[in-house]
């Protein structure tokens, strides 16, 4: 009987040494059992070296029990000693939109504005990774795919296609933008994801960030070179302070236009046709547009600015493009200008050290039998492409353009958001009468 028991002791002991139990506890139980005799000396040093192989440290325990984790952030996998990580997270955006302009360009509609999918992580602790494809419009379409090393203090580079350093309102996700859609003049003169080498500093309350990139991701060299840019950005936050932000900024940016190959002879240089969106998701045909011929080279200085204080907002930016084309050089500018205020008293997110606005956070998830976080947006924003321009091809288009939008947005947690807005556009076009378009758009979102 004795033996029985003194196995079922040690059976016991044992399926206690493989749960998660703090080391100091099984320390003593197994001392007590010792000094009591109930446990031989042999068996107490068996138990003892099985509870340091198999359990490990107490920060191995808890390490392992978080190895995989399925939250608001995604799933997500670490390796125990966190050198590899992985995380598979996505993003849904559905529209709908009624639309009335003076052109016909569009009727009332609906579609998917985005439908990503990626994972990204770590690997060897220091090298981080990210693929991520958008399968909107049953097309398949990479954003991010690059490779990057962090392993420096406060420094990071980054290899592949990723977002330029361009921009305030470009480099904040698209899950976090206040509106549905970025103002006229970000799309038009922030420099989006490119293929390129990117290194970025982040200091206490300052940033600095450069990067250079090539044409795209297939290869675009047939009988020329590659088309090139380089871009640069810097930010300083010289209040920061809980709920209390002021954001300054400024960015450059040159884009390298190689000489066409159509014709070796004359080696001119291809010409652009420069167009832009009214901010309206169901508009893809451009109503503000201008073509310019032979163009070698473009500069864009871009300035920005933004003031976060408690459930009140601010931002705003100015970019000023300059063309240079045969036999002359265009000048052409835009802006924005846009204030947010919170129902419900959150307050946007800021970090001083990347110089990036973030989205809102409910204090209450409606999800959790609250009721969510209440926006109320207003935005103006005005471009103008007119330059030297040779010609607008659309005979519906213009080449300036000003926009306002309203906006509501209600965020039943930090992943789900519904949103309004209504868009009234004024386009215009250099010797003709203007034309309007208003909108009606509504947007499901859903991001993990």
């Amino acid at each position: 009987m004795k033996i029985t028991a003194n196995s079922f002791m040690l059976g016991s002991l044992f399926s206690l040494l493989m749960q998660p139990v703090q080391a100091d506890t099984m320390d003593e139980l197994l001392k007590l059992l010792f000094d009591q005799g109930t446990l031989t000396e042999q068996h107490y040093q068996q138990l003892q070296a099985l509870r340091q192989q198999e359990v490990g440290s107490p920060t191995s325990v808890k390490v392992s029990e978080q190895r995989i984790q399925l939250d608001e952030h995604g799933l997500r996998f670490n390796s125990t000693d966190r050198a590899f990580s992985s995380q598979i997270g996505g993003r849904l955006h559905t529209d709908y939109a009624a639309i009335e302009d003076d052109r016909n360009l569009a009727g009332n509609g609906s579609r998917i504005r985005n439908a990503r999918l990626g994972i990204q992580g770590k690997v060897f602790t220091d090298w981080l990774y990210k693929s991520e494809f958008d399968f909107a419009g049953n097309t398949v379409n990479a954003t991010d795919l690059f490779i990057g090393y962090d392993g420096w203090s406060n420094r990071r580079l980054i290899v592949g296609r990723h977002k330029m350093p361009s921009g305030l309102e470009l480099l904040t996700g698209i899950g976090n933008i206040t509106f549905m859609e970025r103002s006229i003049a970000s799309n038009m003169f922030s420099v989006n994801r490119q293929n390129g080498i990117s290194i970025s500093h982040a200091g206490n309350n300052w940033s600095w960030s450069a990067a250079s990139w090539l044409d795209g991701v297939s290869a675009n060299n047939r009988g020329k070179n590659e088309d090139y840019g380089y871009a640069t950005r810097i930010s300083f936050a010289p209040v920061s302070i809980n709920e209390q932000h002021l954001h300054l900024g400024s960015s450059f940016s040159h884009q390298q236009y190689h000489k066409s190959s159509d014709d070796h002879l004359s080696r001119d240089y291809a010409e652009q046709l420069l167009t832009a969106s009214p901010e309206i998701s169901l508009i893809t045909s451009a109503p503000v547009q201008s073509r310019f011929q032979q163009v070698k080279h473009s500069n864009t200085y871009g300035l920005e600015a933004a003031y976060i204080q408690g459930p009140w907002s601010i931002q705003s930016e100015y970019f000023q493009q300059q063309l240079k084309h045969q036999p002359r050089q265009s000048r052409l500018s835009g802006w924005y200008l846009f204030g947010t205020y919170s129902l419900t008293g959150e307050s946007r997110g800021y970090d001083s050290n990347t110089g990036r606005i973030n989205g809102i956070k409910p204090t209450l998830n409606a999800t959790e039998g609250g009721y969510g976080a209440w926006e109320l947006a207003l935005r103006f924003s005005e471009i103008d492409l007119a330059g030297n321009n040779d010609a607008v091809i659309n005979p519906a288009a213009g080449d300036q353009g000003q926009i306002w939008t309203l906006g509501l947005n209600w965020y039943a947690n930090q992943n789900i958001r519904l949103m309004a807005n209504y868009n009234h556009a004024q386009i215009k076009k250099t010797g003709q009468s203007d034309f309007d378009i208003q909108a009606v758009q509504l947007r499901g979102q859903i991001a993990f």
